[in-house]
């Protein structure tokens, strides 16, 4: 067992010398950077520039588009508390408008304590 390990050990220490010369080959046989043409560098100056004009004009429709939408949740929110507030008031006029007798909890059978007529001190 021992020898056959020995054996094992050897047969993948070749394999990683192996896979090292491997990479050392292709690493050297890689073709250097070249300096690009002026039609290479005249090409990629105009696709940036196209790139920064239409990363502007997307970045203008976007701030256009929050603002709007910030614009119509504000609209929702006041139109919202318009009714709410409606509702409080017209609550408020119908619990002045009832008569005294309702003004009772639950009944006069289980109940004596009338609900306050106003909410005043």
């Amino acid at each position: 067992m021992g020898v056959e390990m020995q054996g094992l050990e050897w047969v993948l220490v070749c394999l990683a010398a192996v896979q090292l010369v491997f990479l050392a080959v292709l690493t050297l046989r890689r073709p250097a950077a070249q300096a690009p043409s002026p039609l290479q560098e005249a090409q990629r100056q105009e696709l940036l520039g196209l790139v920064k004009a239409s990363s502007d004009r997307l970045e203008r429709e976007l701030r256009h588009e929050v603002v709007d939408s910030a614009r119509a949740g504000r609209q929702e929110l006041a139109q919202n508390l318009a009714t709410f507030q409606q509702s409080m008031v017209q609550q408020g006029a119908e619990r002045r408008s009832m008569p005294l007798a309702s003004n009772w909890r639950c009944c006069k059978k289980h109940c004596r304590t009338p609900w306050p007529t106003s909410w005043e001190p």
